[in-house]
């Protein structure tokens, strides 16, 4: 009896794990309409450094910029005609590098479509910071570099690519493990305007996320 109950138990288990896998694949492409693999490979470099600084700096965070998914669905809402829109994901890893400083990565992700046409804006860079208070936690300041492109469905170039560099400033305000983080910047980029959500200028950061 014990045999037979973990054989059922055994091939529920992979059904399941198959399921699942089935459903998020169908899920991510039809959402991001075919741009599941740059999402993967672009989490998978934040996973990759945080793997590499897991037993090197004792003291990591991770978060979640809001504010450009907040600037995606305005902008999608704000289209009446419905021809365009936008979701956005800007995951970020921050780890201290010593008592007041830190060094991190920081991806911007944004799929959608413009005229109905399938567009994917990517940007990764990676910054240091000074904590003059406390590390991780209160005041910040900090620098930014990195690149991003742009491309469009149907044209074999991007419509740009090119080197990004950003001042930000903000305040990490830490309740147990979680934080929460606004942050004002001015980022000198290429970008275009078919694109309104595409970080150029001034910039505001919204981050929620973890401490560990």
């Amino acid at each position: 009896m014990p045999v037979v109950l973990e054989f059922y138990t055994t091939a529920l288990r992979r059904l399941l794990q198959t399921a699942g896998k089935t459903a998020g694949d169908f899920y991510m492409k039809k959402l991001f309409k075919g741009k599941a693999q740059i999402l993967r490979k672009g989490l998978l470099f934040l996973f990759f450094v945080s793997l590499c600084t897991g037993n090197v700096f004792a003291q990591k965070a991770v978060s979640l910029d809001l504010a450009p998914l907040f600037t995606g669905f305005v902008a999608t809402n704000s289209n009446k005609e419905k021809e365009s829109s936008f979701f956005a994901l800007s995951p970020v890893f921050e780890a201290a590098i010593g008592k007041d400083y830190s060094i991190g990565g920081r991806l911007d992700m944004i799929f959608g479509s413009i005229q109905k046409q399938s567009s994917t804006y990517f940007g990764l860079s990676m910054f240091g910071r000074w904590y003059p208070l406390e590390t991780l936690n209160k005041l910040f300041v900090g620098a930014e570099v990195g690149f991003n492109t742009l491309s469009l469905k149907g044209l074999d170039d991007s419509l740009f690519t090119g080197v990004t560099f950003a001042l930000r400033t903000g305040w990490k305000h830490t309740i147990g493990g979680l934080f929460l983080e606004p942050s004002l910047g001015y980022m000198i980029a290429k970008s275009d305007l078919l694109v309104p959500v595409t970080p150029l200028g001034w910039v505001i950061g919204l981050n929620i996320g973890k401490a560990f």
